[in-house]
C-alpha cells in the first residue's frame, strides 16, 4: 500500500483532489482484500484496554503517592548508588 502522506499538493486543487481520490482507492482495495484470518491473534480488545489503563492509573496513583514499594525501593537505589553508599 503506498498511501501519499505528507507530499499532499498544497493548494485545494485538482491535483489535492486526485491524491485524495487515490488514497481512498488504496484504503478500500486493502480493505476490501483484508481476510480476519489475516488479522494478528495477539489484538487487543477494548476490554482489555480499559483493564490496562486502569492498571496503569493506579500505579501512577501509588507512585504518586510515593507508596509504590518496587518503584520507591528502586528509585532510593538507585540514588544511594550514585552517592557512594551502597
Amino acid at each position: 500500500m503506498s498511501l501519499i502522506t505528507d507530499d499532499f499538493s498544497p493548494a485545494l486543487d485538482r491535483t489535492f483532489r486526485l491524491q485524495l481520490i487515490e488514497n481512498f482507492k488504496e484504503i478500500k482495495t486493502f480493505i476490501d482484500n483484508y481476510k480476519e484470518d489475516d488479522s494478528p491473534k495477539d489484538v487487543l480488545t477494548s476490554e482489555d484496554l480499559n483493564r490496562l489503563s486502569a492498571d496503569l492509573d493506579e500505579k501512577i496513583n501509588r507512585l504518586i503517592l510515593g507508596i509504590d514499594e518496587n518503584t520507591v525501593r528502586i528509585v532510593v537505589e538507585k540514588i544511594l548508588q550514585e552517592k557512594g553508599i551502597i
